[in-house]
């Protein structure tokens, strides 16, 4: 059997003498610059969503205990440490809760170099560069999302098992066990199902190992493929590493024995776990996860599906391709039969997607043949085909928005913008009449399909890395857009801020103000008063009744205002809004894939009022529009 420390070796001395330890330095340090700028940028502008702020309140009232509300079982472990330790050393606002993820989105982007010497230089750089582009990856870092921490984890151990497998040193051994620990107890409920195609994914790409021939020339099919597997688990330091990965996962369970609820979350995340196979969130369609994934990964799925047809047909599927194929079908498995799953859950599929896509680094970045081609060729080649992609992909999406402004066929066949459809006609026209040009000028095949794959990958990243900014950034509050299940408007950033106003005005700045809340269970609400010490949390407003500044569920349009003990002055703000996919016209489908853009807009919309006693009102009006 071909081990993975030979593939190591045998590929990384070819890859380091192609390019060069100073180019590759300079490649890793501008997708770090990249990473920390997509990830770090504007990361306080967008409200916490729902998921965020139900974690971001369980470390904020554990790290301030006269936080108004009562204390909450943290829903992720290793989160809660990280948030609890930002709120502690730098601030208590949306930054500190996202910046430990979107730091951990950063190290998911660069962990490829962890493989560089089973990789080789050319496919851990461009394993980094689709990471980087992949709007799941960017949208879950900016998110806040636990399951970005259990890829990460899925990697790390995923690099301490290869270096054992390779290497068999005590210590990675030691790492192997607390990175699973970490993955299964520490993450969320997600994170057992990750561990789990991770062991399926290494099974069965041993079990479908090549017969070996033996002397005779006869294919040996009495082979042991899992022999390896078993003397190497035999040889495992099972007590040392257990012991370590115990002591490691307690510690940062308890917030280093600082906080003893920590175990009892993590009981929280295996119940949530098994609950999660029968309970589904509201607003979350079937196999969640793999629709996102297809929506907004359709690139990836493309290049995937292209590179295992060509290493097939070559019968040059080794170890990493057989793997990372097994991984993707247990992803997508898990994303069908587990209905807890979210939208991060397409991470279960992306990251063995941007493994399969990066095989195709060695053929496309291979040299030519004598007398083939000049090296410039296959670059001349993918910028002609990145440039016609986006002459096709600004026409796909005029065609689109004239789709949806027609109702029926006969509307849409004889009054869409013919401009556009001719433009991408010949688009798609230059793409396959230039693949012969190219090939009958070179007289090979290498050079047109290489600076394709080229070209391909590079629309491919950019374009799904502004989709995933616009998601995350600047329509994160577009109900329409399907990673949304719950869209959390701006106008909570207006509502915070009127309410920091009000306390600038009544109490010199302090957050000392008396403010009733009607919460209704919804985090988002609670999350804006997080830092009112004063605040009273109740479940109906009679028994907020004189208070000086109130904060209630806004009522129907025809019911009257509620009965607050005096007069009051109001101001809505809309806090969520929900959409249902089921409302969405067939005609509308390709301008909602790819510029969210549906005719029908919310459905359900989350609003309070915020009011303001009259006296307090009259003190504080003068020259503020913000409470009129």
């Amino acid at each position: 059997m071909q081990n993975i420390q030979t593939l190591a070796t045998g590929r990384d001395s070819g890859a380091a003498r192609a390019w060069g330890i100073t180019y590759e330095q300079i490649a890793y340090v501008v997708l770090a610059v990249l990473a920390l700028v997509l990830t770090l940028a504007a990361l306080d502008v967008t409200p916490l969503n729902e998921s965020e702020a139900r974690a971001a309140l369980a470390a904020y009232r554990h790290v301030y205990p006269d936080a108004p509300g009562e204390a909450l079982i943290a829903p992720n472990p290793l989160l809660f440490l990280a948030q609890s330790t930002a709120f502690t050393v730098i601030g208590n606002g949306e930054f500190a809760a996202r910046v430990a993820t979107a730091i951990a989105g950063v190290l998911l982007v660069l962990s490829p170099v962890l493989f560089r010497r089973l990789f080789g230089v050319e496919r851990s750089l461009l394993l980094s560069a689709l990471l980087l582009g992949s709007p799941v990856v960017l949208i879950s870092a900016r998110g806040s999302s636990p399951a970005l921490w259990a890829a990460l984890f899925a990697v790390l151990t995923l690099w301490a098992g290869w270096r054992w497998w390779s290497d068999r040193r005590e210590r990675d051994a030691i790492l192997l066990l607390v990175f699973l620990a970490a993955l299964i107890f520490l993450t969320e409920p997600g994170g057992i199902l990750t561990a789990i195609a991770l062991v399926g994914a290494l099974l069965a790409a041993l079990i479908t190992e090549p017969a070996i021939a033996n002397d005779e020339g006869d294919e040996d099919e009495a082979i042991d493929r899992l022999a390896p597997l078993t003397e190497r688990l035999r040889a495992f330091p099972w007590a040392l590493a257990g012991g370590v990965a115990v002591l490691v996962t307690l510690a940062l369970a308890t917030n280093f024995l600082l906080h003893s609820e920590g175990l009892t979350a993590v009981g929280d995340l295996l119940a949530r776990f098994v609950d999660g196979f029968v309970a589904r969130p509201a607003n979350t369609p079937a196999f969640f996860p793999l629709r996102i994934s297809l929506f907004y990964e359709p690139w990836f799925w493309l290049l995937a599906a292209a590179y295992v047809i060509w290493s097939w047909r070559r019968a040059q599927a080794d170890f990493i391709e057989r793997f990372a194929l097994a991984w993707l079908v247990l992803g997508a498995l898990a994303a069908v039969i587990y209905n807890g799953a979210g939208a991060e859950h397409a991470l279960w599929l992306t990251l063995p997607l941007v493994l399969l896509v990066s095989g195709l680094a060695q053929p496309i970045f291979a040299p030519y043949e004598v007398d083939e081609a000049p090296g410039w060729a296959r670059w001349l080649t993918a910028l002609a085909v990145f440039a016609l992609l986006a002459m096709a992909s600004i026409a796909f999406q005029a065609v689109a928005r004239s789709f949806a402004r027609f109702g029926t066929l006969q509307l849409i066949t004889s009054q869409v913008d013919a401009i556009n459809v001719i433009v991408l006609l010949i688009a798609l026209a230059f793409l396959v009449v230039g693949y012969f040009l190219v090939r009958s000028f070179w007289e090979s095949d290498g050079v047109p399909m290489r600076g394709a794959a080229i070209g391909l990958i590079a629309f491919a990243c950019l374009t799904s890395l502004g989709a995933g900014w616009r998601t995350s950034v600047s329509s994160a509050g577009n109900p329409v857009d399907l990673w949304q299940r719950r869209a959390v408007s701006p106008n909570l950033n207006l509502l915070r801020a009127s309410l920091l106003d009000l306390a600038d005005r009544t109490t010199r700045g302090y957050t000392e103000m008396q403010l009733g809340v009607v919460t209704g269970g919804d985090p988002l609400i609670a999350w804006q008063v997080r830092d009112f010490n004063n605040a009273l949390l109740a479940g109906d407003v009679a028994s907020l009744r004189g208070l000086p500044v109130i904060l209630v569920p806004a009522q129907p349009a025809d019911a009257p205002d509620p009965e607050l003990g005096g007069a009051y002055v109001g101001q809505e703000f809309l806090v969520a809004q929900m959409w249902d996919i089921n409302l969405l016209f067939t005609n509308e489908i390709p301008a909602w894939w790819t510029e969210r853009f549906a005719n029908n807009q919310a459905t359900i919309n989350t609003r309070y009022v915020l009011w303001v006693r009259q006296d307090i009102y009259d003190g504080v009006s003068a020259g503020d529009p913000t409470l009129r």
